[in-house]
């Protein structure tokens, strides 16, 4: 590895830190680790070998982060999802997005919003009480 090579690295890191938001920096770095994990290779006599090192490298680093990771934090990821159904059928939503053609069904809503609370939504529980469901 050079040094211009560890400087590019830098750079590239402190304006993803400076520019892109929270949610995209950690998408960048993803990308930017697995283009490093290729470009940084040394040439071997092998050729195969060029390409299953770094591969390698990058399966064994998804394998263990995928065994690590809590189911809270898997869970945390699905809330989102659950309060987004929910206000498809809660009225209250749909009237503040403008939304038209949808039957609002708050029975539907309750549930959905229940599922979200569940798995650690914090709007969840205030939603809910909107609903007088709690």
């Amino acid at each position: 590895m050079t040094l211009t090579a560890i400087l590019v690295f830098a750079l590239a890191t402190l304006l993803a830190g400076w520019l892109l938001p929270s949610r995209w920096r950690v998408w960048f770095l993803l990308a930017a680790s697995i283009l490093a994990a290729y470009w940084l290779q040394p040439s071997t006599p092998i050729r195969n070998l060029d390409y299953w090192f770094p591969t390698a490298s990058i399966a064994l680093t998804v394998i263990t982060w995928a065994v690590t990771r809590t189911p809270l934090e898997a869970a945390g990821r699905r809330s989102w999802a659950a309060m987004a159904l929910a206000a498809t059928y809660d009225a209250a939503e749909l009237a503040r997005l403008n939304v038209r053609g949808i039957e609002p069904n708050a029975k539907e809503a309750q549930r959905w919003y229940e599922l979200a609370r569940q798995l650690g939504a914090g709007e969840a529980e205030q939603r809910l009480r909107r609903l007088g469901a709690n």
